[in-house]
């Protein structure tokens, strides 16, 4: 009757105001506060919905509807894949690659690094849809041979490595506790830059994890043109430093 109708026009008010959202933004997620110029609460109306949907009471066109907008779907696991999924090609979009670290985190908090990596282990097991294996072979630099998966692995050993030593300078001989040999990647990575054969987005990797490093304290035989070569750096202040611990303690004999 009367009071349908006016239910209906005002449940139409409120979605043509999301499609408006989702024209600007190119999405429809508005979060739960926002409201739209004209005081429209879309951000709740968005919530009622999925109370709606998950109630059983949400008729079929108005879900079609809905599901129709750009980043609208009401499986909440589905969601939160597309939500990360935006971050990363956000991520790509600003960077020109999505190679990103294994340890990176969005701004608001989300692991990016481990569900690129997740979603790599998915690619690989053939456990993903035909339409998210598109939207991240689409993805520059997203690849998935067997040489990238594993330097992406080695290369999240370094970042821990860093974070545990203060230095990207793993001795050439040393091995993780899993048994991979953190110090010949590093090896292979430098003979790879001095070829000119590392490819660039590993490059600035590689230079992004050193770039606080100061060249200007290493020796020159130590150094590579470019900011990788502040991956050996830790090195030579560690020799030095073993140089002055000894010249110290045998002036200490001596005295």
């Amino acid at each position: 009757g009367f009071h349908f109708e006016i239910l209906e026009r005002e449940w139409d008010r409120k979605f043509q105001a999301l499609e408006q959202f989702a024209a600007e933004n190119g999405h429809a997620k508005p979060s739960l506060t926002y409201e739209a110029q004209d005081g429209t609460r879309i951000g709740n109306f968005v919530r009622v919905q999925h109370r709606a949907f998950r109630a059983g009471t949400l008729s079929p066109d108005r879900k079609r509807r809905l599901e129709s907008l750009p980043g609208f779907v009401f499986d909440r696991l589905t969601q939160k894949w597309e939500e990360k999924m935006q971050l990363l090609e956000a991520y790509a979009a600003k960077h020109g690659h999505a190679n990103l670290p294994y340890t990176y985190v969005a701004e608001d908090g989300t692991k990016l690094g481990t569900f690129a990596k997740r979603q790599k282990t998915a690619l690989r097991q053939g456990c993903m849809s035909q339409e998210r294996r598109e939207r991240l072979e689409a993805l520059p630099g997203f690849v998935l041979s067997r040489s990238q998966v594993r330097w992406d692995e080695n290369f999240s050993l370094l970042e821990a490595f860093y974070a545990d030593h203060g230095h990207a300078a793993v001795p050439q001989h040393y091995v993780t506790p899993g048994g991979v040999k953190l110090g010949n990647f590093i090896k292979l990575n430098r003979n790879a830059y001095r070829d000119g054969t590392l490819p660039k987005d590993r490059e600035q990797r590689l230079a992004k994890l050193v770039g606080a490093l100061d060249p200007t304290e290493a020796p020159p035989e130590l150094l590579l043109p470019g900011q990788v070569s502040g991956l050996f750096l830790g090195k030579a202040r560690a020799d030095r430093k073993r140089r002055e611990d000894k010249e110290g303690r045998r002036e200490s004999a001596d005295s």
